[in-house]
């Protein structure tokens, strides 16, 4: 397993190498995934004027995205060349007032160093999935649940298991020494959803990238009782899910 960590420590400050000009700020295919997963989920979490932690930063798509609305975000990585180039890419794309509301931290995943019940929202958009071990991927989700306000939000996206051409070509390219990222581990919605409902959150909502949120389909497939079942298609998929205290939010 530690061969593996430095392997995913080595690929990532590789790919922090590349990301100096925001190679993926402009990829329409990412976007679209982010919109369909990540920021369906996030903006159902009501972020204006809220706290963030997002854990396991990369090129800052999503801090210079949100940070108009929020109130302060917290950007997290282990791996400083990550942090270095995030920090100075956001710096550049923003004003004084708005970067000013941007902290990036080098930190471990499964032990944050930040003390209880901090941040409003905590977030993590397909990274928990480069985390060797299951026992670090739930203790991961466990931190952050823990630096959870009461009542706060955990936004999580994965790779899908059940996507079998995705998952396939991932583990192949593994194999082959290949993949981008070093390790990458596939869930099933199943077993994510058990790892949640574990640390004692509450399911608020789902989303896919095979879905549209905001669509007909989708608002057909809430109304007749099926919305969790888009979960099972899509390439990537997470969860919207609350911990328990304060204002409840309503399921959809």
């Amino acid at each position: 397993m530690n061969d593996t960590i430095e392997l995913v420590k080595r690929k990532y400050t590789e790919l922090a190498r590349k990301r100096q000009d925001w190679p993926n700020k402009y990829d329409i295919g990412l976007q679209c995934a982010k919109m369909l997963s990540d920021y369906a989920l996030l903006a159902r979490a009501e972020p204006k004027g809220k706290s963030i932690l997002n854990v396991g930063c990369s090129e800052p798509v999503d801090e210079v995205f949100w940070i108009q609305v929020v109130a302060e975000w917290h950007a997290l990585d282990i791996n400083e060349e990550i942090i270095r180039v995030a920090r100075h890419l956001a710096e550049s794309a923003l004003p004084p007032s708005l970067f000013g509301k941007l902290r990036f931290i080098v930190g471990d995943a499964t032990k944050l160093g930040l003390r209880d019940e901090l941040y409003d929202i905590v977030v993590s958009f397909s990274t928990i999935d480069h985390i060797p071990g299951h026992d670090n991927r739930y203790r991961a989700i466990s931190e952050m649940v823990r630096v959870l306000k009461p009542g706060g939000y955990l936004v999580i996206t994965v790779p899908n298991k059940w996507d079998l051409y995705y998952s396939y070509r991932s583990n192949l390219a593994q194999r082959r020494g290949t993949a981008v990222f070093g390790y990458e581990y596939q869930f099933s919605p199943i077993e994510l959803r058990r790892m949640l409902i574990s640390t004692g959150l509450r399911i608020i909502d789902c989303a896919s990238t095979a879905f549209n949120p905001y669509s007909y389909f989708d608002s057909l497939l809430r109304k007749l009782g099926l919305a969790k079942a888009k979960i099972y298609f899509g390439t990537r998929f997470g969860f919207l899910a609350q911990k328990p205290g304060g204002a409840r939010c309503g399921s959809r």
